[in-house]
């Protein structure tokens, strides 16, 4: 391989993992079946391995603990407290929560960055 055909893919090469780290969505890690993650861009740890499960939906980190279901934003901020049974994707700006309540599962809803805006008091239909 010529010396200049050498350069051209190395430069390809180059741009193509630059490019590919600007869009690199965070990493799920874990230990002894707990889970954290890490920010692959700077190395740097978003939340502890201290999870029993964990997904990254869109620009958002679902988490489990032994409370429940709750989500992080990628810089480590709780959005939605981990204490709810479901939790659904995130929809037109809000996320459908679920708990318990006197013996029947009651549903809510919070906007994006944290509010609760509808009250978790509906039975699914309602909402």
């Amino acid at each position: 391989m010529n010396l200049l055909l050498r350069h051209i893919l190395w430069g390809v090469l180059m741009i193509t993992l630059s490019l590919s780290s600007l869009y690199a969505q965070p990493k799920i890690v874990g230990s002894n079946y707990k889970y954290g993650v890490i920010d692959i861009k700077t190395g740097t740890q978003i939340c502890d391995t201290i999870y029993n499960s964990i997904t990254i939906e869109g620009n958002r980190i679902k988490l489990k603990d032994r409370n429940g279901w709750g989500i992080m934003n990628f810089k480590g901020e709780i959005i939605i407290p981990t204490k709810y049974l479901y939790i659904e994707p995130e929809k037109n700006g809000l996320t459908k929560v679920s708990m318990a309540s006197d013996g029947k599962v009651v549903w809510g809803a919070y906007d994006s960055i944290g509010n609760v805006v509808v009250p978790i008091i509906y039975e699914y239909d309602a909402l």
